[in-house]
């Protein structure tokens, strides 16, 4: 993730970087969103197993 923003940095220069990073970005954001929402489902049914928390 890292290296795709640096090269979306370098190509910032053509102009065509600034569209790249801001799908980047958004993906970012949406793989943020997915992770955390498994995360808390687990934790969810890990609540579920262990009624005495």
């Amino acid at each position: 993730m890292i290296i795709a923003a640096i090269v979306c940095g370098v190509l910032m220069l053509l102009l065509i970087g600034i569209v790249l990073y801001l799908i980047l970005w958004v993906w970012g954001i949406y793989d943020a969103y997915n992770t955390a929402k498994k995360i808390n489902q687990e934790a969810t049914m890990q609540g579920m197993q262990h009624p005495g928390y």
